[in-house]
């Protein structure tokens, strides 16, 4: 498991005509090779 802050890990994502750049919280390498992308939420941000 990584956090994101220095891996240079970003999507580019195009949203009301804007060209924004997400970087994920955390990646998590599995054995098998497999990348899991995962974003915290902070208990202030979630919905009911």
């Amino acid at each position: 498991m990584a956090k994101d802050g220095h891996l240079g890990f970003e999507i580019y994502y195009l949203y009301q005509g804007m060209v924004y750049i997400y970087y994920p919280d955390y990646l998590i390498r599995f054995e098998d090779g497999r990348t899991l992308v995962l974003e915290v939420k902070g208990k202030g941000r979630m919905t009911k």
